[in-house]
Order: C-alpha cells, then structure tokens, then sequence
C-alpha cells in the first residue's frame, strides 16, 4: 500500500510519528510535506508564490504515487488557516484513490458510500491489520 497522509500543517509533527509508523509495516508514506521544516504555525500568504506553487505541484505528484489517501479530520466547527487537506482530498476523490477519514467527516464529500470511516488512527491501524503499532510514543 502507498499512502498520502493529509492533515492540518500544525499536525506535520504528528503526521511524522504515523508515518514512521506505517513504514515500520512496510507501507509506503508518499507525503513529501512531512519534510517540510517551516514553523507549524506559517501561513502560505506569506511565502513566495513560487515556494507555494512548487509545495503544490509536489503535494499533487505526492497524491499521485498513492493509490490510498488518509485524511486526518478536524472539528468542522474550528476555523482552519491552509484547508490544503480539503484540495488533496478532493484531487484524491476526482482520481479515483481509496479515500479513508480518519475522526469526521468535515464535508459533504466525506459522506460518500465509498470513503472508509475510522474513529482513530488505532482503529485504522487495527482494520489495516498493522499489529503492535504504538499510536502514543
């Protein structure tokens, strides 16, 4: 399996941890913006346009050498600063990729029959029958 991990920029950190995770099993983590060392508060409509429109064209090659997304969701109620999240999930959803939500949905996209749902990440882990994974170091 070759995953693309989407979730809010000041997750990045914790994304890093599920992604060690998932290699560990011998799962493929195609997401590029994990290596990204800007603060995890930055906002884009600071950045050069062209840093923006390279971040974008890697996320989008990113998506493409997945064949599943996995979308971190957030209270829809709570404001956001990117919704990068939302773009990748739906070039994820127009391309034809296994889409699994992880703790939503936030959208109306979200509620199609054949988006995956999981409460946690240990439940997706457990469904994935990825055995002994820590979600908590």
């Amino acid at each position: 399996m070759k995953v693309y991990l989407a979730a809010q920029y000041p997750r990045r950190d914790e994304m890093r941890h599920v992604a060690k995770l998932l290699r560990e099993h011998n799962i493929e983590v195609t997401s590029r913006w994990l290596l990204e060392t800007d603060s995890l508060d930055s906002v884009l409509h600071k950045e050069a346009t062209s840093k923006n429109l390279q971040l974008g064209i890697q996320d989008r090659a990113d998506i493409d050498a997945s064949d599943t997304l996995v979308l971190f969701a957030e209270d829809p109620n709570i404001g956001f600063k990117r919704g990068t999240r939302h773009v990748e999930y739906g070039y994820a959803l127009g391309k034809g990729k296994r889409l699994v939500v992880i703790d939503g949905p936030e959208n109306v996209f979200q509620y199609f029959p054949e988006v995956v749902h999981y409460a946690t990440l240990q439940d997706f882990l457990d469904a994935e029958g990825i055995q002994n994974a820590s979600v908590a170091d």
